[in-house]
């Protein structure tokens, strides 16, 4: 999906980071409530690509770049504050 999104930032930043993005891909499984959230993220992505939604697609994966940051102690800021 990543490729395919042509987004050259997010391509860039995975990439350099790989190790750490692999790493961080096994924080959902320390918590075993969360480990659920990232599954139906993806889910959610999935099918609206499926359906060839690109807005719902969209809106997917900012959900769930938003949820994986705070499963990592990241919070975004807005820009509107």
């Amino acid at each position: 999906i990543l490729v395919a999104s042509g987004n050259q930032a997010m391509l860039g930043i995975v990439t350099a980071g790989a190790d750490i993005f692999l790493e961080s891909q096994k924080m959902p499984f320390i918590r075993a409530a969360r480990v659920m959230e990232t599954w139906q993220e993806h889910r959610k992505i999935l099918r609206a690509l499926a359906r060839h939604a690109s807005g719902p697609a969209q809106k997917a994966m900012q959900e769930h770049i938003r949820g994986a940051a705070l499963r990592t102690g990241i919070v975004f800021v807005s820009p509107s504050g």
